[in-house]
């Protein structure tokens, strides 16, 4: 057991130290004023059985004195029968009993002590607490956002002084701030691009719209598609059926050499989507299909995610298809979505760059470069925050007009 003293201005601040340093299992032993302030001495890994020793050392027994008068005959048959056990021994008994006595009050007015101090703590506590910052995570948590990350969002904006709707507009800044994000058509510039994903994310249709937004600005002849997905009954059919519609050519590799031949006769074209199959994060062969596409320098590998997943899943997400060499993420079923906090939690842990969100299943309307001011307003509004602090950036009709059908 080790005893610290700590010396304050006052007994709150003293009591805070005690708190900030030895944690809620520190004793106090003592306090008194002093002419600097308030002291208090505090136990650290309080043990009774300790104090007890040391109680036992500071009050030895020493039995008393006897007279030594050798009694006669007479008085031996005047005498009491002999008690069963001598006087020096039950006089040491007596003492034995008053000093455990002693210290079970003692273990019992330290508990009361401790009990004391907890609620005091708790008091200050309440007192401390910052209704703006409460009220901020309040709303962060009803968004969906991880406790980690709203604190982190709420400390950085309790450094400037904000009324409660101020703070949470410099709160929702603060958030969108934190995502990285491309905030441009990316399809512009062409390239390879190869979508992969967990199954059922609407891989298939989002290759479709972004071929069709190429499409509409640079013609149709200067876009190709090819698909990997042997797995799926059908995959291959719903994507030719789109390059029907679109009027774009399809091919299907089901092999690594079958897809560089495919990547070869479309090198002429400005912009190739690859269409890859869905597996699960947990399936083995992901890692075949991640190494099948790090084998193709010049290509560009985004991760599709759907914002109905459970945060649990993102994270699981995010790790196994994150061991391949990643450009960014397409976020997709906005429209589906009862909560955008995880998606917005995972990106901003992550840092994944934010390219894409798609928002239903039209060819090409629902699709428009992923904003992170538009993505924390579409959280309010889920949320049902009745004033969000951010408009959308791209709205369906203003996302029509970029796509040049209106």
């Amino acid at each position: 057991m080790k005893i610290k003293r700590f010396v304050a201005s006052d007994m709150r601040q003293a009591m805070r130290m005690v708190r900030d340093e030895q944690g809620p299992d520190a004793v106090i032993l003592s306090s008194r004023r002093l002419s600097s302030g308030t002291e208090i001495l505090v136990a650290v890994d309080y043990d009774e059985s300790v104090v007890a020793k040391m109680g036992e050392a500071a009050a030895p027994i020493t039995p008393p004195s006897q007279p030594s008068v050798k009694p006669g005959p007479e008085s031996r048959r005047r005498d009491a029968p002999a008690p069963s056990a001598p006087p020096v021994l039950a006089q040491a008994a007596g003492r034995t009993g008053d000093q455990e006595e002693a210290l079970g009050a003692m273990g019992s007015e330290l508990r009361r002590l401790r009990a004391a101090l907890e609620h005091q703590l708790r008091r200050l506590d309440e007192k401390d607490v910052n209704p703006v910052k409460e009220e901020l995570l309040t709303r962060m948590d009803r968004l969906g956002i991880g406790r980690a990350l709203a604190e982190s969002v709420v400390t950085e904006v309790g450094r400037q002084d904000h009324s409660p709707d101020r703070a949470w507009a410099a709160a929702c800044r603060t958030l969108s701030a934190r995502m990285a994000v491309v905030g441009d058509d990316i399809v512009n510039s062409g390239g390879v691009m190869a979508l992969i994903g967990p199954t059922g994310v609407g891989k298939t249709t989002t290759v479709a719209k972004l071929a069709a937004r190429f499409a509409l600005r640079f013609g149709r002849k200067r876009v190709a598609l090819i698909t990997t997905d042997a797995y799926r009954i059908g995959a291959q059919e719903q994507l030719l059926t789109f390059g029907e519609i679109l009027g774009i050519p399809v091919e299907a590799a089901v092999s690594r050499g079958e897809l560089s031949q495919a990547l070869q006769r479309h090198g002429h074209k400005k912009l190739v989507l690859v269409d890859n199959a869905g597996l699960s994060q947990r399936d083995l062969r992901l890692a075949a299909q991640l190494a099948d596409l790090e084998c193709i320098p010049f290509v560009k590998t985004y991760l599709v995610i759907s914002c109905a997943t459970q945060a649990s899943g993102l994270d699981e997400i995010f790790g196994a298809f994150g061991k391949g060499r990643l450009q960014g993420c397409i976020l997709t079923k906005l429209d589906e979505a009862v909560s955008l906090g995880p998606v917005i939690d995972a990106l901003v842990r992550h840092q994944l760059l934010l390219t894409y969100a798609c928002d239903g299943q039209r060819v090409p309307e629902d699709i428009h470069p992923g904003f992170s001011a538009d993505l924390v307003a579409r959280a309010e509004e889920l949320a049902g925050d009745p004033q969000p602090a951010f408009t959308r950036n791209e709205t369906c009709s203003e996302g029509r007009v970029a796509n040049g059908l209106v």
